[in-house]
């Protein structure tokens, strides 16, 4: 049921000492069980844990709401400016610096907005949502992601679902 599945991620989280999560559901019944679960953890514990939510609707540019969402821009842009001030800083040798801005220049982003993602969706939207915020350089390398049981019934063959976890009845 919803409630142990939602013990099960919270339990996980603390586990892990994550700090920042992002909680994604769909406008519906099941949806509002799964907020309504994770907003009594957050008033109920003693944790550092922010939540952060963010509720799926059909009629939203989900491309650019999750690129809001992300902060993709701002973290791009540090990213950007960490590479100017490793060039610019002349108390770094020269081997060092092209070690540090080979590494910066593989990157997307240079830091993540969140310790962890829990998606509350399944099938193509789930897998929707996970793309587009794998696109936004928040994945499983960089990122926790969780899921609920509704991912079970989603084939997971996909990329993006690699290195994620989700609560599962077996």
């Amino acid at each position: 049921n919803p409630d142990d599945q939602i013990a099960c991620i919270r339990q996980n989280l603390i586990d892990n000492d994550l700090e920042k999560v992002l909680l994604i559901f769909p406008r519906n019944k099941y949806g509002q069980v799964i907020q309504d679960g994770f907003e009594k953890f957050q008033n109920d514990q003693e944790n550092q844990i922010k939540f952060e939510y963010f509720e799926l609707t059909n009629s939203m540019d989900l491309n650019n709401e999750i690129k809001i969402l992300s902060k993709y821009e701002s973290r791009r842009i540090r990213l950007d400016e960490e590479i100017k001030r490793i060039e610019n800083d002349s108390s770094i040798d020269k081997k060092e610096k092209d070690f540090q801005l080979k590494n910066l220049e593989k990157l997307l982003t240079l830091d993540v907005p969140y310790d962890a993602v829990v998606v509350a969706s399944q099938g193509d939207k789930l897998v929707e949502v996970l793309s587009h915020l794998a696109f936004y350089d928040i994945n499983s390398q960089n990122t926790f992601i969780y899921g609920t049981s509704l991912w079970e019934d989603t084939n997971k063959l996909d990329k993006v679902f690699e290195g994620s976890f989700y609560v599962t009845s077996l």
